[in-house]
């Protein structure tokens, strides 16, 4: 996402890593069949019960506990009114859904980086600074990896291309709240006006003239880090 370049000298932890995109260095530790719902990686990673159950059992366990999970999602009036309770509930039941991954990463605390070899982009999946958990799409399957390194000359992809390998019943990172109202209730023009009085440069690194959709876009994510 390119409008995350403009906080590149931001002292905030949470926008750290937003603008640092990952390289796969190796292929160690990828299982030769990959698992066919991401959020089997997510919770196994993080559940020591998953990680000593018999390979059997294992999709039955991941069934269960995002039954489990779904079951203690509560409403929060700090989350955008389109990531409700039945919408997160929703998702658990099914397989891919991009709100599973937005609820799992504030669940156990990570940031679900997800790399695409069909498009070979990189996708995060919160503005938070969360400790990153790398997946890999590959083959029709997921796999996690943990051999991966930084560079901070490349942004990370739109989480919108991601419709190709998921549900995206949710169509952004930003879960709480936005600054702004809808797009459609604003110009270009007026976006640029608010973009000079908040210091966010109207031209990307690259020289272009950044799109209203970017405008608005830079323009929300310094509030919603500032706010968190």
């Amino acid at each position: 996402m390119e409008f995350i370049k403009d906080f590149e000298n931001n002292t905030n932890q949470y926008s750290k890593k937003i603008k640092d995109s990952i390289y796969l260095e190796k292929a160690k530790k990828i299982d030769v069949k990959g698992c066919e719902d991401i959020c089997e990686i997510i919770i196994g990673t993080n559940e020591i019960e998953y990680q000593t159950t018999p390979s059997v059992g294992k999709k039955k366990f991941i069934t269960d506990k995002k039954l489990d999970i779904a079951s203690g999602v509560q409403k929060n009036s700090k989350y955008a009114k389109k990531l409700s309770q039945s919408l997160i509930q929703n998702g658990f039941q099914g397989i891919n859904h991009f709100s599973s991954i937005l609820y799992l990463n504030e669940l156990y605390k990570v940031n679900c980086i997800i790399y695409n070899t069909d498009t070979q982009k990189y996708y995060s999946t919160t503005v938070k600074n969360y400790e990153p958990l790398y997946c890999i799409y590959r083959n029709n399957g997921w796999f996690q990896v943990n051999d991966m390194i930084e560079s901070d000359k490349k942004s990370f992809s739109d989480v919108s291309e991601l419709s190709t390998v998921l549900t995206m019943d949710y169509p952004s990172i930003f879960i709480y709240r936005l600054y702004l109202d809808t797009i459609s209730k604003y110009k270009a023009k007026q976006l640029e006006e608010m973009a000079v009085k908040e210091d966010i440069p109207l031209e990307t690194d690259k020289g272009k003239k950044k799109i209203k959709k970017e405008l608005y876009d830079a323009i929300n994510l310094k509030h919603y880090i500032q706010d968190i």
